[in-house]
């Protein structure tokens, strides 16, 4: 790892520092040009050998591999205080494996930064009109990624400002999606009979795909002959301009509708084709 890269890694995380709010560009440059330094000492063969005889504070300096892990320790501490409320495990690992021995430095602390903030989402007060962190979901209507379409997930947090959900594939990427691309895996009742989840969606047609029983073959079935529990997250279609793609949460359902809180406050009845987990 090159004294140059060391050193754009701090002018890149001062700036990013800066454009963020914090305060600290100047303290955090003049740590980053201390571990710069001393990787440019590990790699230079004269200042390595002038190093090892005398050592820092007259004590050797230590095989390579100990000082990369040291530097590395100390690169992750600047990034954990920096960023408090991020899951930064392994950081080192990543340094040495996932992301190569020259990663994109702005990158690597743009997802540190998107961790700390998904973090955050996480904690805050839970909305009965958002779906909590964890619940299972199913992917659909994805016009890019069209792969990840009738493929399970996870919620894993949900930004506000951009009325996205992020949610972690099964055995995949996290993406960010719209309400209108996941169905959430929910217990509904069909004429008297007790439905298992919810376990999928067809866009095409509208229906949701179910179980009637463990075991059983799947179902399809319209969303208008679905009773679904209160309490559910559903997003509003098909009732009006001004309430159509709002978020809301069954009360009750009673004579074919659903009595609903909107996220505004508002409570309406609406039909049940009109209200979709």
């Amino acid at each position: 790892m090159p004294y140059g890269w060391l050193l754009r890694t701090s002018l890149a995380f001062g700036n990013f520092l800066s454009l963020n709010g914090q305060d600290k560009k100047s303290e955090f440059e003049a740590k980053f040009k201390h571990i710069a330094e001393a990787y440019d000492t590990l790699h230079n063969p004269e200042k390595r050998k002038v190093y090892d005889s005398t050592g820092r504070n007259n004590m050797p300096l230590g095989s390579k591999n100990e000082i990369r892990a040291e530097l590395l320790a100390q690169l992750e501490f600047l990034l954990r205080n920096s960023f408090p409320n991020s899951r930064l495990l392994g950081f080192g690992d990543k340094l040495r494996r996932g992301l190569g021995a020259n990663p994109d430095v702005e990158r690597l602390i743009r997802s540190v930064h998107r961790d700390a903030q998904h973090k955050h989402r996480r904690k805050s007060s839970p909305s009965p009109f958002v779906l909590p962190h964890g619940k299972m979901v199913t992917v659909h209507g994805l016009r890019q990624a069209v792969e990840l379409n009738g493929k399970k997930a996870q919620i894993q947090g949900y930004d506000a400002s951009t009325r996205r959900y992020d949610v972690k594939m099964r055995g995949g990427p996290m993406i960010c999606v719209k309400r209108e691309n996941i169905t959430q895996q929910c217990r509904v009742t069909v004429h008297g009979l007790v439905v298992q989840d919810i376990v999928g969606y067809q866009p095409d047609t509208g229906n949701y795909a179910a179980i009637l029983r463990k075991g059983s073959a799947m179902i399809h079935i319209s969303p208008k002959n679905c009773i679904l529990e209160a309490g559910t997250c559903i997003m509003l279609r098909g009732v009006s301009e001004e309430h159509d793609g709002k978020m809301a949460c069954v009360l009750e359902a009673d004579a074919g509708c659903y009595r609903v809180r909107c996220c505004d406050g508002q409570e309406i009845r609406v039909k049940y084709e009109s209200g979709l987990c």
